[in-house]
């Protein structure tokens, strides 16, 4: 059997950190770390800039922010909603990010 992509090798990082089979376009991958470069954005945000489900959004921030390139903080509640705002990620400068 051919196969299109490379396979990883067992114990690879990425797949210590759950992201085996998540897919993302690389021009809405692209265009998400150029937004994260230069604003902070929920992970409402990013699911939207990434064209995924909630859930890939997840995992690729958790990856990034274990290899140091993402860091989080609180942001701003939303006005009229209840609970607690919701956490924000952007770039880091070690990244050449705004963080």
């Amino acid at each position: 059997m051919v196969h299109d992509r490379p396979t990883p090798a067992p114990g690879a990082r990425d797949a210590d950190l759950g992201l085996r089979g998540v897919r993302v376009s690389p021009d809405n991958f692209i265009g998400a770390l150029k937004t994260l470069r230069t604003e902070w954005l929920s992970i409402d945000e990013i699911t939207i800039e990434f064209g995924c489900a909630y859930g890939t959004a997840v995992k690729w921030v958790r990856a990034a922010m274990a290899h140091g390139m993402l860091v989080s903080k609180q942001g701003d509640k939303p006005e009229g909603r209840n609970g607690f705002p919701p956490a924000v990620y952007a770039v880091t400068k070690a990244w050449g990010g705004c963080a």
